[in-house]
């Protein structure tokens, strides 16, 4: 599931809104999302100026080992596709979580997820947080 926290869009693939978070119809399994809903992103990015940092997240919780390295490989894939959207690799950080972040119990299917989080506005972090939100950073978006 794609999580957007903040985002009002108007796209078919959102079909409910949860805290302030934006869920998808459909849940990728490798990282890449369809075009309507990059699209949708990129738009509110470019609406968004003062958005200066958004931190693309993934989240794999499948009680494999390599479950750090798919969520930065997914993270970084998404990052790419919204780059080919529009929106400026700057203005990206893809970050990996891997199992350390789970929203529910171990093995759950809803501990795997993507989430997109603003993470500065105007150049200046949120709530004193690191930009990274305490994830490892999963490549450059700009290459």
């Amino acid at each position: 599931m794609l999580l957007l926290l903040g985002l009002a869009l108007a796209a078919p693939p959102i079909v409910t809104m949860d805290h302030n978070q934006l869920l998808p119809a459909l849940a990728p399994t490798d990282g890449a999302f369809d075009a309507e809903t990059v699209a949708a992103v990129a738009a509110w990015m470019a609406s968004k100026t003062y958005v200066s940092t958004l931190r693309v997240e993934a989240h794999v919780d499948d009680g494999k080992p390599e479950a750090q390295a798919r969520s930065e490989a997914r993270a970084l894939t998404l990052a790419h596709q919204l780059v080919n959207a529009g929106v400026a690799c700057t203005r990206l950080l893809p970050v990996g979580y891997g199992s350390t972040m789970p929203v529910a119990g171990p093995g759950d299917a809803s501990n795997t997820r993507m989430e997109l989080e603003v993470a500065a506005l105007n150049g200046k972090p949120i709530g004193g947080m690191p930009l990274d939100g305490g994830g490892h950073a999963a490549g450059d978006p700009c290459r």
